[in-house]
């Protein structure tokens, strides 16, 4: 007799809070990891993790940012008599970076790259992606003349599961970090 082995494993147990602190949205904030950093599995919450790496250009960090962040779940076949399953899933952060003058340039260069993990802040949480992303920057001009011109972000991975929030670090996230 054959059987088969799931590999599912129990859940945590939910909580019940009733007294949940509301989380709002927008994409308020990104950062873009290098894949050097994020392999030494820093403490994402610690203030000291991030001054470092954007001191040391392994972390680029743009603390205003306006956008919106959509999952898409990636299905295929699946086996016996289910027909579909979730593989993984596509994030896709689609905003916009106010410093066109300033970071378009930053911008450009890094489009074609690929080892770049994107973090991003919504209210109060930080989200840390766990695969790289595909970046994309443009910078488009509307035929409206009160319309701002910014640098319209795509920024784009796949992974397995949704990132787990963590509290934003101190004094990073809402301002700029000097070196």
């Amino acid at each position: 007799m054959s059987y088969y082995i799931s590999s599912c494993v129990a859940p945590p147990k939910p909580v019940c809070n009733p007294c949940w602190v509301k989380e709002e949205g927008r994409v308020r904030s990104i950062a873009l990891i290098n894949n050097s950093l994020y392999e030494t599995n820093p403490n994402w919450e610690d203030p000291n993790v991030w001054e470092n790496g954007v001191c040391a250009n392994t972390i680029y960090l743009f603390p205003f940012v306006n956008g919106e962040l959509t999952v898409t779940e990636k299905l295929s076949n699946d086996y016996g008599d289910v027909p579909e399953g979730v593989d993984s899933f596509e994030f896709a952060i689609n905003g916009a970076e106010p410093q066109i003058q300033n970071n378009l340039p930053f911008w450009n260069a890094v489009t074609y790259a690929r080892n770049y993990i994107v973090a991003y802040r919504t209210q109060s949480l930080l989200w840390v992606a766990s695969a790289p992303a595909m970046i994309f920057a443009k910078a488009p001009v509307a035929n409206v003349i009160t319309e701002k011109v910014d640098i319209k972000l795509m920024l784009k991975w796949i992974q397995g599961s949704n990132p787990t929030p963590i509290a934003v670090p101190a004094g990073i996230f809402n301002q700029c970090v000097d070196c």
